[in-house]
């Protein structure tokens, strides 16, 4: 049996107890890992080939080069941040991933760490925001459902 046999087993296995949701969290929590370590484990590499470009090209042509290892890490850490804004996960904790990923990703984006995490909250935000604004109009004040919803 191989590897991706075991895997794709235990997901099913998995996936009878949790929701569809809390799996994708799983899922963008372990590739978030991967993608954080793997952009970690070469950032002297990156960062020498981002140099070489810088220098050896005009700024527009070398901005023309992609990292896809560094397009990936903060594609995957927005719909993490959105999957935990839906959840209603702690801010805290979402704000804390942000800003690792952004320490560990300014110097090779010409960015401020700050500017990044903030962009990166605000895929928390997008949907958090959004949830809470939902749930605020189906409530009434007393908690419960406002008159002609049922649960």
């Amino acid at each position: 049996m191989n590897e991706k046999t075991c895997c794709t087993q235990q997901l099913k296995r998995t996936s009878q107890d949790s929701s569809p949701t809390h799996l994708l969290l799983g899922l963008f929590t372990k590739l978030n890992i991967e993608a954080l370590s793997s952009v970690e484990s070469h950032i002297e590499q990156i960062s020498e080939m981002k140099s070489v470009f810088d220098q050896q090209l005009e700024k527009k042509h070398a901005k023309a080069f992609r990292i896809p290892v560094l397009e990936e890490l903060q594609l995957v850490t927005h719909i993490w941040l959105y999957i935990q804004g839906y959840l209603g996960m702690d801010y805290s904790l979402a704000n804390d991933h942000a800003t690792q990923t952004s320490n560990a990703i300014s110097g090779l984006l010409d960015q401020s760490a700050d500017a990044l995490r903030t962009d990166f909250n605000q895929s928390y935000y997008l949907v958090f925001e959004n949830l809470k604004q939902t749930n605020h109009r189906l409530l009434d004040g007393n908690g419960g459902l406002r008159n002609g919803l049922t649960s």
